[in-house]
C-alpha cells in the first residue's frame, strides 16, 4: 500500500485553493480509494499504479480549469497496511528503505504560515497604456518616519521588475465585500493585456492608476529591495495617500 499526500499551494497572493481541493476530492471520491482531507489537500491510500493515475487526473483537471495553484506530492510506502485510511492512522515510523515523507501533513510549515492573517490589496503600476495591476497580500507597514511599507512579490513578476526599475506604484486597499475587484484581478494579466477594462480608475499625481472603488490608496516609490527565497521584498516610501471611507479592510487567511 502507498499513501499519497497531495498539497495545493496558491501561485499568487489572493488565490484560494478551496475550489481546487474540492474538485480534486470529487475525482478521489469517484475513484473509490480511501482518503482523508487536510487543510490544503488530501492523503489518499491505494496501490502505487492507481494512486499515481489518480494524481495525474487531478493535475490534468487543474490545468484544464486554469487553477493558479501548484501541486506537490509525497509518497509513503507502507507494506501490509490495513487499507482503512478513513480511520485515524498512527504517524509512520521512519524506515531507511521506504521512508519518503519527512513530516506529517499537520506540521508542514506552510500550514502554520497560512494562519497568519493579511490584507488584500491591488497593486497598480504604470503611467501609460502599459499600466497594469495584480493582487497582493504580503504587505506590511515598515516605518513611521518616513512612512514606508514592504511588499513581497514573486521573482520574475513583470510588475516587480517595473517597480524595481523605479516606476511609482499605488497600493489600493480592498474593503470587505469588494469581491468584484478581487475577481477581476485574480486571473492575472499578460504584460500587453489591458488590465482595467470595466474598472474605474483615476491617475495619481505621479501618473500611476488608482482604483476609484478602493477604500484607501497609497502612492509609493521603491527605496530598496531584498531577496527572500522565491520572492523579492520591496521596501517603498509612501509619497501620498488617501482614505476614502470607513469600510473595514478585507482580511485574508490562506487556506
Amino acid at each position: 500500500m502507498v499513501l499519497l499526500e497531495m498539497s495545493l499551494v496558491p501561485m499568487d497572493a489572493g488565490e484560494s485553493v478551496s475550489a481546487a481541493v474540492a474538485e480534486c476530492v470529487e475525482l478521489i471520491d469517484a475513484s473509490g480509494l480511501p482518503y482523508e482531507l487536510h487543510s490544503m489537500g488530501t492523503i489518499v491510500e491505494g496501490e502505487l499504479p492507481e494512486v499515481l493515475e489518480l494524481m495525474q487526473r487531478c493535475i490534468e483537471h487543474l490545468a484544464v480549469k486554469s487553477r493558479r495553484v501548484t501541486c506537490s506530492a509525497k509518497l509513503d510506502y507502507r507494506p501490509g497496511h490495513s487499507g482503512r485510511l478513513r480511520s485515524k492512522y498512527p504517524p509512520p515510523s521512519p524506515s531507511p528503505r521506504h521512508r519518503f515523507v519527512s513530516e506529517p501533513a499537520h506540521s508542514l510549515p506552510h500550514l502554520a504560515l497560512g494562519r497568519l492573517p493579511s490584507g488584500i490589496y491591488i497593486l497598480t503600476v504604470g503611467v501609460d497604456a502599459t499600466a497594469t495591476g495584480m493582487l497582493a497580500s504580503w504587505v506590511q507597514q515598515a516605518a513611521f518616519e518616513p512612512p514606508m511599507l514592504s511588499v513581497a512579490l514573486k521573482r520574475g513578476r513583470p510588475v516587480s521588475e517595473r517597480i524595481e526599475a523605479g516606476e511609482p506604484f499605488v497600493l489600493n486597499v480592498v474593503g470587505e465585500g469588494q469581491k468584484s475587484l478581487l475577481k477581476h484581478f485574480a486571473k492575472g494579466f499578460e504584460p500587453d493585456e489591458p488590465a482595467f477594462e470595466g474598472v474605474a480608475i483615476a491617475r495619481t499625481a505621479c501618473g500611476a492608476p488608482a482604483l476609484a472603488d478602493a477604500i484607501a490608496v497609497l502612492e509609493c516609490r521603491m527605496a530598496t529591495v531584498a531577496d527572500a527565497g522565491d520572492h523579492r521584498v520591496v521596501i517603498a516610501e509612501v509619497t501620498a495617500s488617501e482614505v476614502r471611507n470607513d469600510t473595514p479592510p478585507m482580511v485574508h487567511l490562506r487556506k
